[in-house]
């Protein structure tokens, strides 16, 4: 039997280390969450953790939907990855530009 071209046993390791991966990157969001809420009166502490737990998921959400939507556009990854060669050597060369900024 197969699901979306896999076999069950690939579909399932695919499954598990997208999970995976999900959990490992949530991390900072609960940090950031915690880190709100940690001023908060006790009595709103609770709706406040669980409103931005539900507003990061939703957030995830639509960002893996539009994500899906962007990858569909031809040339898109082609773009993205010309542009990430450009910022990796503006990275890496040296520019003396920084010597100008003046600290108050």
């Amino acid at each position: 039997m197969e699901i979306m071209g896999l076999s069950i046993a690939q579909f399932f390791t695919a499954l598990f280390s997208i999970v995976m991966i999900d959990l490992v990157l949530a991390g900072d969001n609960a940090i950031v969450i915690g880190l709100a809420c940690c001023n908060l009166p006790k009595s709103v502490q609770l709706k406040g953790i669980i409103l931005g737990t539900m507003g990061a998921m939703i957030i995830r959400i639509l960002a893996t939907i539009a994500v899906v939507w962007l990858l569909q556009i031809k040339g898109l990854m082609l773009g993205g990855g010309i542009l990430l060669i450009f910022i990796a050597y503006k990275l890496l060369t040296k520019q003396d530009d920084h010597n100008n900024v003046k600290c108050q």
